[in-house]
């Protein structure tokens, strides 16, 4: 479904607005940094962070104060700076509101109370005179937010796990505690223990306050691999957390991930409406309605990239990418040379292999092979050693087959990851040809601890002929574990391929299909669409078969000589 161009000079329109609107108007993005204590009192020191992170849990979900952490914070437009004081047993914060596009001090705050109270209460007045409307930070526990506020300041991760475990013996209900400890654990690969965590804080949902609920459906989400619990989550926190452009964005991800790219345009949109100045957020508009066919309409959001970003390559390089995906393959390639122009150096000159590939598509293969040569001259083995495989790549795409062959057999002799990734590929072109004997010898050369997921694709799709049940089975078996999923179907989906087993194929690849991005350096609408060919649904395929998988400048997949020319080919079946 075509991305109408009328809402996207409508949404150009409110952009341009809001560009023009005072500040007051708009959603202020706030750094809120870590507070100083100056007081004499060393033991103090955590309140410094607890202060920071107790207003950035206090402003969430503000309509117009979108706050971030200091230490992390991407694209501001005010600081928050801040120290604590104590003089006569009495505790005051001092904090300073600064524009970070003048650099100019534009509110001041200060709250007092009593040391022996805590710091809990005067975090939740100072975050109510930056907004009134501002939420308690989850706890009404004075000693349950300073054992929280001491873990996320410590450097030291069993004592953080140590006072987050505390915070929630204290306050059960306690959902950014539950959401601190998660994620703590998971940065440090204990999955089971975050799984746990989870289960705690689910079980205690109803006590725990909403932002916080729907981030904790969120990390269940990711845990489980659950797509369409995450998108139902990030919904809910677009609802709870208006400010957020980060939250739009990622569900605008979501969207084009799951291939519903007018719906990911208009959450693009959103985003744009809400940090205009986003890095990226135009350009991801910009796809999103080349992927709904809007070829018009993509490049006026790009070249509204363009104009923001007059000296940056990228711009050229992506309006190269929507002519690309679209079919415009000459517009494709001007842009693409426009941008290697530009910045030689943008994606280590990559641009040159994008023109190369749009040459290549439109038949002239001479032309084609003098682009590639101008990125051959500027990436010599001494500076790229990966350029000959590269080559080899580049020449079996172009269908001098035999001496492709011959040049990764000679890499292929050799030691190290380069030799192993040059098995690996030889593994699949030999399959290809139906040499499955010698790819098998060749796959138990393979050194694991080489480019280890390769290794094991290879060795896997290398296998004796079997049905396609028993490929499932040693999918199974090879790819055991929950961190391995994706690497199963993956694996999986090429077996059966590359054995013709097209029927159960079409139910792999498709799984993958619908849970690939455009931009994936495996086509994998081409691979699906070969399934449906080839089980008699042509008129199916047709659609998957209109747009062009991006050329991607980091090399080639392995699978690449799968998709091309079959492309081509295929669509010469289906009209």
């Amino acid at each position: 479904m075509p991305c109408k161009p009328g809402a996207i000079l409508a949404a150009l329109v409110v952009l341009a607005l809001l560009g023009c609107a005072n500040r007051a108007g708009r959603v202020e993005r706030v750094a809120v940094y870590r507070f100083e204590n100056l007081s004499s009192d060393v033991s103090l020191d955590w309140m410094g962070s607890a202060a920071a992170e107790g207003l950035v849990l206090s402003l969430t979900g503000s309509p117009r104060i979108h706050p971030l952490y200091g230490q992390s914070a991407g694209i501001p437009t005010q600081a928050l700076r801040g120290y604590l004081a104590v003089t006569g047993g009495r505790l005051r914060l001092t904090a300073s509101l600064e524009d970070t596009s003048t650099n100019r001090i534009v509110r001041t705050f200060s709250v007092e109370g009593p040391l022996a109270a805590g710091l809990l209460p005067l975090v939740v007045q100072l975050a109510r005179q930056m907004d009134p409307g501002a939420r308690p930070p989850g706890t009404s526990s004075g000693a349950a937010f300073e054992s929280y506020g001491a873990a996320m300041g410590s450097a030291d991760p069993e004592a953080a796990g140590k006072a987050l475990q505390g915070a929630l013996a204290i306050d059960p209900g306690f959902g950014a505690a539950y959401l601190a400890r998660i994620q703590l654990l998971a940065s440090r690969g204990d999955r089971a223990g975050a799984e746990k965590v989870l289960e705690e804080a689910l079980d205690r949902r109803d006590a725990v306050p909403r932002i916080e609920r729907a981030k904790l459906a969120l990390e269940a989400a990711a845990l489980r691999g659950d797509v369409a619990a995450r998108r139902r989550a990030l919904e809910e926190l677009a609802r709870l957390i208006p400010a957020s452009y980060e939250i739009p964005r990622d569900l605008g991800d979501a969207e084009t991930a799951a291939h519903n790219y007018p719906a990911a345009a208009r959450w693009y949109q959103r985003a744009l409406a809400l940090a205009p100045d986003a890095p990226g957020m135009w350009n991801l508009l910009g796809y999103a309605c080349a992927y709904a066919h809007d070829l018009d309409g993509a490049v006026r959001v790009i070249e509204r990239y363009r104009k923001n970003a007059p000296e940056d390559p990228n711009a050229i390089d992506s309006l190269g990418d929507v002519h690309y995906y679209l079919g415009r393959f000459a517009e494709a390639e001007k842009y693409y040379l426009s941008a290697y122009d530009k910045n030689s150096a943008f994606l280590d000159g990559g641009t040159l292999l994008k023109a190369a590939h749009a040459r290549l598509m439109r038949g002239d293969v001479a032309g084609a092979d003098a682009v590639f040569r101008r990125y051959a001259d500027a990436h010599p083995p001494a500076r790229d050693p990966a350029m000959g495989v590269k080559q080899a790549q580049w020449d079996y795409l172009c269908g001098r087959r035999p001496p492709a062959v011959a040049a990764l057999e000679k890499i292929g002799a050799g030691d190290g990851a380069l030799a192993s990734r040059a098995r690996a590929q030889l593994v699949v072109w030999y399959l290809m040809a139906g040499e499955r004997d010698k790819a098998r010898h060749l796959a138990e050369q393979l050194d694991s601890a080489q480019e280890t997921g390769t290794a094991a694709l290879a060795r896997f799709i290398s296998q004796p002929p079997a049905s396609a049940s028993e490929w499932a089975v040693r999918a199974e078996r090879a790819f055991p574990e929950p961190s391995q999923t994706a690497l199963k179907k993956y694996a999986l989906g090429y077996a059966l391929l590359l054995a013709r087993e097209f029927a159960a194929a079409s139910l792999v690849v498709r799984e993958l299909y619908e849970h690939s991005n455009p931009t994936s350096a495996d086509p994998m609408n081409v691979l699906y669409a070969w399934t449906l060919v080839e089980t008699g649904r042509g008129k199916e395929a047709r659609s998957l078969l209109d747009v062009y998988p991006i050329p991607q400048p980091t090399g080639e997949s392995l699978f690449a000589a799968l998709s091309f020319p079959r492309q081509l080919e295929l669509r010469k079946r289906v009209n």
